[in-house]
């Protein structure tokens, strides 16, 4: 989370903008349990794709 930038989230429009500090818990909430399901993913050997258009 140290490297995450709420303005780069709203300059680049991410989502409907309007990011703040505040939502920190929120994004790492999430970002741990994507992670966490990456990293099970590939201790059994398998992988994930992720496209963001």
């Amino acid at each position: 989370m140290s490297g995450f930038g709420f303005d780069d989230f709203n300059d680049r429009n991410i989502y409907p903008g309007g990011w703040t500090e505040d939502m920190a818990p929120y994004v790492a909430q999430h970002l741990e349990r994507f992670l966490g399901k990456l990293r099970e993913l590939v201790d059994g050997e398998s992988g994930m794709m992720v496209v963001i258009r």
